[in-house]
């Protein structure tokens, strides 16, 4: 998309959330959105677009079940001088609920996995209290 070069990192960030909100969300799911003036080079704001996509498709097509104060954030803040961090969150029933190892084998996961790859990143998950989802990379 040819507009796409003119928008800011945040819009591009807020476009992706409230559209993938809009095709997989089972219900109505609040968004806080919080990201830092950063700038990125266009490649790797793709290849971020695309994991933040992709971890939210999970929580909203997974999280909430019909529950009807349904969250997530997402946030990209700088990490020291020279990283940054993505964190998107849900409020969702967690990962206690899924067979064992089950969220580790999927589709999706190998998906985010290859994102955070492709960044030269590193991810935790931390799956009580609804899903989040850490990701550090160089900010270069």
């Amino acid at each position: 998309d040819p507009l796409a070069r003119e928008m800011s990192v945040h819009d591009q960030i807020e476009q992706v959330v409230l559209q993938t909100r809009e095709v997989t969300a089972k219900g109505p799911v609040a968004c806080d959105i919080r990201i830092a003036p950063i700038p990125l080079e266009t490649g790797r704001l793709m290849t971020l677009v695309l994991l933040i996509s992709e971890i939210l498709t999970n929580s909203f097509k997974h999280a909430f079940d019909g529950r009807e104060d349904a969250r997530v954030l997402v946030e990209l803040a700088e990490d020291g001088p020279a990283h940054l961090r993505l964190t998107v969150a849900d409020n969702g029933k967690g990962l206690g609920e899924a067979p064992a190892g089950a969220a580790a084998r999927g589709l999706g996961t190998a998906i985010i996995r290859g994102f955070v790859s492709q960044l030269n990143g590193r991810m935790t998950v931390d799956g009580k209290n609804g899903v989040t989802t850490v990701v550090t990379f160089p900010a270069g």
